[in-house]
């Protein structure tokens, strides 16, 4: 199915092209899926479960997308505030021009919060927890809402946040208003009974479009599986002899700068994250990442600029919670689109107390 089919639905040729633009002219498998056989854009309710990068997080921009040009509203849910500022700016940058109005609600962002109750949005980007909040603060919030989408639904199975969902989940389903309900879901176990309880279909797809080595590390050689198609393989990294995890990663970690890769490493805490970037910053010997640190140097001073100044002279970056709303920005943005020069993309150090430290 071609990106231009999706004029039937009365979306703007401008959207189109743009769209086109940035994704090429055919659509993936599973998005072509969602709309011919699950009908999303005609207002039925799924739940898709796929790898990451497999396309469903476009399904939920174009399903949002159409509702909001027929002046209808969409509230796009998210796990975290990092998500919902880069899915507000990004949809922002994108859309407003149309006439598509465009707020987000989290803990950093609160100004929007009287017109999403007021309705007077066509696209809101929210935090689970400040949807439950706006639930509580006014029942029929509902009531004006078309379609909900859920992204990164399988946090639901979280110890720690996924009682709140299935409560705000709960909510939707029992309205009595009945929005739309598009679920976004890495591979879930139990994706049927889910399915069932959200009264939505459900579309599975286990195949990545670019496949993924994962493995271990041991040795100084990395043995992996393919994800689609099981294959096993080695790869030689550096055996380094040393019982400390960290030291490992670390030394992985440069051999594969070296190489002018850019890489993502997960780390248990914020204090881990910020020693291995010092140490990585120290070691990597790279060149400053100049546009970068000019767009830093303007912002008001915080615990954390000098810190994050430092790590930046070497093109390296760490990313928590506890950085500024600003300073993120700046570091996303560096991640995405490097430093505007050939080969100035970071080592870029994220915390994050779900994962296992590793490398991506």
């Amino acid at each position: 199915m071609k990106l231009w089919d999706l004029g039937r639905y009365e979306i703007p040729d401008e959207i189109l092209e743009s769209w086109i633009t940035r994704m090429g002219e055919e659509l993936l498998p599973i998005q072509e899926r969602a709309i011919k056989r699950h009908r999303i854009l005609e207002g039925k309710s799924l739940i898709i479960s796929s790898p990451t990068s497999s396309g469903k997080t476009f399904a939920g921009e174009v399903a949002a997308v159409k509702v909001a040009m027929e002046k209808k509203k969409a509230a796009y849910l998210v796990p975290l505030k990092s998500l919902a500022e880069e899915k507000y700016l990004d949809f922002k940058e994108k859309y407003e021009r149309f006439g598509i109005k465009v707020v987000v609600s989290s803990r950093d962002h609160r100004e929007y919060d009287p017109e999403i109750e007021e309705g007077n949005f066509q696209i809101a980007i929210i935090v689970y927890e400040k949807m439950a909040q706006l639930l509580v603060k006014n029942p029929l919030l509902l009531k004006n809402i078309s379609l909900i989408v859920v992204d990164e639904l399988q946090e639901i199975g979280d110890p720690a946040r996924g009682g709140g969902l299935e409560l705000t989940l709960t909510k939707i389903v029992t309205s009595p208003y009945q929005p739309q309900l598009l679920g976004l879901s890495a591979v879930l176990g139990n994706a049927e009974s889910l399915a069932r309880w959200l009264d939505a279909e459900l579309l599975l797809h286990e195949k990545r479009p670019v496949e993924l080595h994962q493995g271990v590390l041991y040795k100084g050689i990395f043995h992996y599986k393919t994800y689609n198609t099981f294959e096993r393989g080695e790869e030689s990294l550096v055996d380094f002899d040393s019982d400390n995890i960290s030291d490992v990663v670390l030394a992985n970690a440069l051999h594969l700068l070296k190489q002018g890769e850019q890489i993502l490493i997960f780390l248990p805490s914020k204090r881990e994250a910020m020693a291995l970037a010092y140490t990585l910053a120290e070691n990597a010997s790279l060149p400053k990442a100049e546009n970068t640190l000019k767009e830093l140097s303007i912002l008001e001073d915080t615990s954390l600029k000098e810190a994050l100044t430092h790590c930046l002279e070497s093109s390296v970056a760490f990313h928590h919670a506890d950085l500024s709303r600003e300073e993120r920005q700046v570091i996303e943005r560096y991640a995405r689109e490097g430093d505007n020069r050939p080969h100035r993309h970071p080592a870029f150090l994220l915390s994050r107390r779900d994962k296992k430290p590793g490398c991506d």
